[in-house]
């Protein structure tokens, strides 16, 4: 179970790194150019919703292990307390900082309950190697690397400030990810889940 939940989740990583870092170099210019000035801190309340939402996505499976186990009671009450917990956070922070508040909020009562609460509870209760998980998960972030320093790049040489601009980043940007990824991070399993889609349609 322990090497199913990390097979799966470092494939949800290779994708959710794309969309996370790209926004992350390219969210601003699109958060102005769709929504105009003025919503400047829309791009910092999404980041933190979207940085902190990519854990509890990589781990999905193991809300199905919990259910076949039977062990799923106690993600419902900590989701729960993390609902509350969420609320009595935010409401302070927003009357200070407003909309970011509440996403800085939401950040830490999603950091304390999905991320370390129930990674402590699949390690010790329902019986996943999440030492094993995160070692093998990590490894793909050597692959980022590359790609990032492109992107950081291409904002700071080029002036992108309209809709084919950014558009031009973004495909430069996938296309550099993808390829840093295939040369670095990606294992033979992930490659061949690209591969052999394109054999059967060619007969390769």
């Amino acid at each position: 179970l322990t090497k199913l939940m990390t097979k799966i989740g470092r494939v949800q990583l290779l994708i959710l790194l794309l969309i996370l870092s790209g926004f992350g170099l390219f969210g601003k210019t699109f958060v102005l150019l769709w929504a105009g000035k003025g919503y400047e801190d829309a791009f910092w309340v999404a980041f933190l919703i979207m940085f902190m939402g990519t854990i509890p996505l990589i781990q999905n499976i193991g809300i199905e292990i919990q259910i076949a186990k039977n062990m799923h009671k106690m993600r419902s009450v900590i989701y729960s307390l993390v609902a509350v917990g969420n609320v009595l956070i935010s409401i302070p922070l927003i009357l200070k900082y407003g909309p970011l508040g509440a996403a800085i909020g939401t950040a830490i009562a999603l950091f304390a309950g999905n991320i370390i609460f129930m990674n402590i509870y699949y390690h010790k209760s329902v019986g996943l190697d999440m030492k094993f998980y995160w070692g093998e998960v990590i490894k793909i972030l050597p692959g980022l690397i590359p790609s990032i320093i492109v992107g950081f790049l291409t904002t700071y040489w080029f002036e992108i400030n309209t809709w084919p601009t950014i558009v031009a980043s973004i495909i430069v940007y996938t296309s550099v990810y993808a390829i840093s990824m295939w040369k670095i991070s990606m294992n033979k399993f992930e490659k061949n889940l690209l591969l052999s889609p394109l054999r059967r349609k060619f007969n390769v």
